[in-house]
């Protein structure tokens, strides 16, 4: 006990605190009961020590990451009563899912305690309303994405960048533009970068070998995070493996699941079920069209990968600029935007906005004659009317 309790202690005491993310998690924190997930590497283990470091002067609160060796022969639910009788009234559970019936344990802590509030974290696969215990009434889900562009770009220059609203992006994208033009220089510099190596905290560690870490990363969420939520075998994680390199290599692509069944050699159902798990996992992205249903079995429209760093990490060349740009605008729209399959370009937003996504020298053509359809161009510092700047998207969160 005292040994989780030093451990805490220096972890909380020497968190970096130049940068934090707690803004974007937007979480609810008077609730009791609260889960974090996030792709591994986002930085959810860092925002939770940040915030237990805001907290302490306030409460007793403690950090407890389930693979610590103590809770190999250990009850969790007991650890929690003994630090409640030390006055222990906050408490962060990190790698929940490592730890056996975490859900069932979880669930007796919130209605045996009714003065303690706790925050679980752990894969993005974890599916918190699906567990053994029924926590759909009493936890709270909060995704952390992975970096945005704006955030990228306040790490490297060191400047506080604002956010905006859709709204405002689509309405004033030109003042905004400027606006950032002069405040940070050319934003398209930092956009390649970004694209490459800008998506999680851990590019600071250093840029060379990011990639190869990133790939590294991945592999854990299947083999450690994937495996462990699912229970599937080891057999199931080899050709979901595969399933990966062979979407890797298409997005974005409007998939043939039959076909994708036979080159990892397995059923149709089962090979829905993996892409399932990988979106889960935020390893990918599926989208449908608008007003349909996406059901287990259902078929994607699209598949995409959730970020572009995944694109140059998991690629065997470099990655297609066409998918690039449609990868990045999907990943930061999603954050704060519902996207669908667009019918007649490449995404509907929010039910009533159509994004066409290209090069500078993209013609309207295609959306010419549709309502509320902007066309969203690369390697442009600032746009006019419905053509905006692809960069900008970066500023949604």
């Amino acid at each position: 006990m005292k040994e989780l309790i030093k451990a805490s202690t220096t972890l909380i005491d020497t968190v970096e605190t130049t940068f934090s993310r707690l803004d974007i998690l937007k979480a609810d924190w008077n609730e009791r009961l609260i889960a974090v997930q996030g792709h591994r590497g986002v930085g959810k283990t860092t925002l939770l020590l940040q915030y237990l470091a805001s907290q302490r002067t306030k409460v007793q609160c403690i950090y407890l990451s389930m693979d610590h060796f103590y809770f190999q022969s250990n009850s969790l639910f007991e650890t929690i009563q003994k630090l409640n009788e030390l006055g222990y009234t906050l408490f962060v559970i990190d790698e929940v899912h490592k730890y056996a019936n975490w859900s069932i344990e979880i669930k007796n802590v919130y209605d045996t305690f009714k003065k303690l509030k706790v925050i679980i974290s752990g894969s993005s696969a974890l599916e918190i309303y699906k567990s053994n215990a029924d926590l759909s009434r009493r936890a709270v889900s909060f995704m952390l994405p992975v970096l945005s562009l704006r955030e990228f770009i306040s790490i490297e220059t060191g400047k506080k960048l604002e956010t905006y609203s859709l709204e405002n992006i689509l309405n004033d994208h030109t003042a905004i533009a400027l606006a950032l033009n002069k405040k940070i220089g050319s934003p398209l510099k930092y956009f390649k970068q970004y694209l490459q190596n800008g998506c999680y905290p851990f590019y600071l560690e250093g840029v060379p070998h990011y990639s190869q870490k990133l790939m590294r990363t991945t592999t854990l969420v299947l083999e450690t995070d994937i495996a462990a939520v699912t229970n599937v075998n080891f057999q199931s994680i080899t050709k979901m493996k595969k399933l990966l390199a062979f979407i890797a290599q298409s997005v974005p692509f409007k998939p043939n699941i039959t076909r994708l069944a036979e080159v990892i050699e397995t059923k149709r159902d089962t090979t829905m079920l993996y892409l399932e798990y990988l979106q889960r996992a935020s390893v990918i992205r599926m989208l449908n069209v608008s007003g349909q249903t996406m059901g287990r079995l259902s078929k994607p429209e699209k598949i995409y990968l959730d970020n572009t760093n995944l694109a140059f990490a998991l690629c065997l060349e470099t990655p297609n600029i066409g998918n690039l740009r449609e990868t990045f605008l999907l990943s930061q729209l999603t954050a704060q935007c519902k996207v669908e399959a667009s019918p007649v370009s490449d995404f509907l937003v929010n039910g009533k906005f159509t994004f066409e996504c290209g090069s500078k020298n993209k013609q309207n053509k295609q959306v010419k004659e549709v309502k509320n359809s902007f066309i969203i161009k690369d390697d442009l510092l600032t746009g006019s009317k419905n053509e905006i700047p692809l960069w900008l998207f970066g500023f949604l969160y």
